[in-house]
């Protein structure tokens, strides 16, 4: 962010079967800083954005004909890498049955030129089609746009205080944390997915309390 090139590797590594599911994860390092990616299932792909910006693009564990992917975009700023976006952006649901059929799909566009003008554009296609169930049919394009924050380097579309005391899974260790935190905090907020950003990090909020 500072406008110096730095060198940024990617690495993938398997985790045990039996302990972890099957699950791989990404190391992303820059001089001495490193970011783990826990939830990816195995190596996706990377495009540069700006010459500042490194969209990850990787598949998530689903189930039996259920796809699953998150982006992850990082840039590196006083030498440490920040995660400046993580959300869910693809969820395709048995590609091949006619009978059902979701496909839930974000994409990702940088505009601007400068920390202050960057904004991101997320275009999201939602469908689903289903001969059984006719009324659940749906399919539609929305777009949501996320303003940059030039000081913590990160994108969001609000602020917002969870609840308190709430609890996050630590993915290095598996282990559940609670937290509290009174301030509100930036959110990435849109079809009814909600991002957290606690301690430099992203957490999605679950969808029940379960």
């Amino acid at each position: 962010m500072e406008g110096v090139a730095v060198s940024v590797r990617v690495k993938s590594e398997p985790i045990n079967y039996d302990k972890q599911r099957g699950r791989c994860y990404l190391w992303v390092v820059a001089g001495t800083d490193t970011v783990f990616v826990y939830d990816a299932w195995a190596p996706g792909t990377v495009k540069v954005l700006n010459q500042q910006f490194l969209q990850f693009d990787y598949p998530v564990r689903g189930g039996t004909n259920v796809g699953l992917g998150s982006t992850l975009v990082l840039c590196v700023a006083k030498g440490k890498l920040c995660q400046a976006l993580k959300l869910p952006t693809y969820h395709q649901t048995d590609l091949y049955n006619p009978d059902y059929h979701k496909l839930y799909q974000v994409r990702l566009r940088l505009v601007g030129t400068t920390p202050l003008a960057y904004q991101c554009y997320l275009t999201t296609h939602d469908e689903i089609r289903s001969e059984r169930e006719p009324a659940t049919n749906r399919n539609s394009t929305t777009q949501a746009v996320l303003k940059f924050d030039a000081q913590r380097h990160l994108f969001y579309n609000g602020l917002k205080r969870p609840p308190s005391p709430f609890a996050i899974i630590d993915y290095r260790t598996e282990r559940v944390i609670k937290r509290k935190v009174t301030e509100p905090l930036p959110v990435i907020e849109w079809n009814n997915s909600l991002q957290y950003f606690i301690g430099g990090e992203w957490y999605e909020a679950a969808r029940t309390n379960n």
